[in-house]
């Protein structure tokens, strides 16, 4: 059987020209989250990215100088299968899964501060649920 996995790590690489202002404020950013989380990057310049990806990528002779930002540990996560593994982890721990409905409305009732809160879920069909929160 083969198997789909739910995280795919195959790199991220994140370019700019800097737009119209001259700025890499997208580069910039991911730059300082990567610090802040301990996310191994590597910043890269113009010719670094024709040395590295100019077999790949159409990289255009422009006066605009361009950045990029490598994160060799990222990727993308598959949200359909995340879902049905939520959905399969739930229903093992014992909830019962309703197709065909929305919910309409999740209300939260009053309880003391050291209680779990406990929620409403209103669904379409009339039903209302009860359930704690974590």
């Amino acid at each position: 059987m083969h198997t789909i996995p739910l995280v795919e790590t195959c790199g991220v690489l994140v370019i700019s020209d800097g737009g119209k202002d001259g700025t890499y404020e997208v580069i910039e950013r991911c730059s300082e989250s990567a610090t802040m989380f301990g996310i191994p990057t590597e910043m890269m310049e113009t010719e670094d990215l024709r040395r590295e990806y100019g077999s790949c990528f159409s990289i255009p002779n422009n006066e605009n100088k361009l950045k990029g930002l490598l994160e060799p540990g990222g990727g993308f996560v598959r949200p359909e299968l995340a879902m049905e593994y939520a959905i399969e982890d739930a229903v093992h721990h014992g909830a019962e899964v309703q197709e065909g409905v929305t919910i309409v409305d999740i209300l939260r009732e009053d309880s003391s501060p050291t209680d779990s809160p406990v929620y409403e879920v209103h669904i379409s069909d009339g039903t209302v649920y009860r359930t704690k929160g974590a």
